[in-house]
């Protein structure tokens, strides 16, 4: 029963060097999932109102807000390391 101790220079090594890629990837969902969302609300409230699309729409509010505050830190940690 053997544990892998990552020390703490190497983790924060990974980390560094993936949170450009983790950050586009979180930016591209987000995108992804505003546009989804934006399709599904504009459907549900057309001429006929689809209660479940109408679900789905309050339903994909929770990860975009999620996503907007990943985008929001993202945006302060850039800014931070410019100054």
């Amino acid at each position: 029963m053997g544990t892998t101790v990552i020390p703490p220079a190497t983790a924060a090594a990974i980390s560094a060097g993936d949170a450009g890629l983790l950050s586009i990837v979180a930016i591209a969902t987000l995108i992804l999932l505003l546009v989804v969302r934006e399709s599904v609300s504009a459907r549900a409230t057309g001429r006929r109102e689809d209660p479940r699309l109408q679900f789905l729409s309050r339903l994909l509010t929770a990860p975009v807000l999620a996503l907007l505050a990943v985008f929001a830190t993202i945006v302060v940690v850039k800014i931070w390391e410019i100054l």
